[in-house]
């Protein structure tokens, strides 16, 4: 049998964005342990480090409830999670509660590089205080942008499109404060 990492499909990660991990497992009595180093300290040992604990396929800890051969982690990373290259491990054996590093009498343990991505949650509210507009005559609209976060944004794109039946030509000034 191959010892390569090969096991784990990793998802884009995204502070505060649920989402699943699926950990594929071959044969029956398998325990996954799992640990991600959420702020890229060295260790596995903050709360929340820990995603899996004796998770089996079909049964407790796996998201899918289903014998198929993968293990579905379903995973949040926190919102002060770091943002540069940090490691992921992965422990399946027969052996319950295992720990992040040591002995154990079969399995494999794999190790993967993965990189949680800013999140930001942008709300546009769009107002112009009027509920009619005559034809030929102007109005001014009103864009707010808020960032509910948890990061910082910059470099956004808003692009506002006139509703049905409006006509809005490209040489019609546009001014942002």
């Amino acid at each position: 049998a191959s010892d390569s990492d090969n096991g784990v499909t990793l998802p884009t990660l995204s502070r505060t964005i649920a989402t699943n991990i699926d950990v594929a497992v071959s044969g029956t009595g398998g325990r996954l342990q799992g640990w991600i180093d959420w702020a890229d300290d060295g260790n596995f040992s903050a709360a929340g480090d820990r995603i899996a604990t004796n998770a089996i396929d079909g049964g407790a800890g796996d998201g899918d409830g289903v014998v198929n051969g993968v293990i579905r982690l379903a995973v949040t990373p926190p919102a002060n999670a770091a943002i540069t290259p940090t490691i992921a491990r992965f422990r399946i054996s027969s052996t319950a509660g295992l720990g992040v590093s040591g002995l154990a009498a079969d399995g494999e343990v794999e190790d993967y590089e993965v990189t949680v991505l800013r999140t930001a949650e942008l709300a546009v509210v769009k107002t112009d205080g009027t509920t009619s507009v005559v034809s030929g005559s102007t109005t001014t609209y009103s864009l707010t942008v808020t960032n509910n976060g948890p990061d910082s944004v910059t470099g956004a794109l808003v692009t506002d499109s006139p509703g049905s039946g409006l006509a809005c030509p490209a040489t019609n000034t546009v001014t942002i404060t």
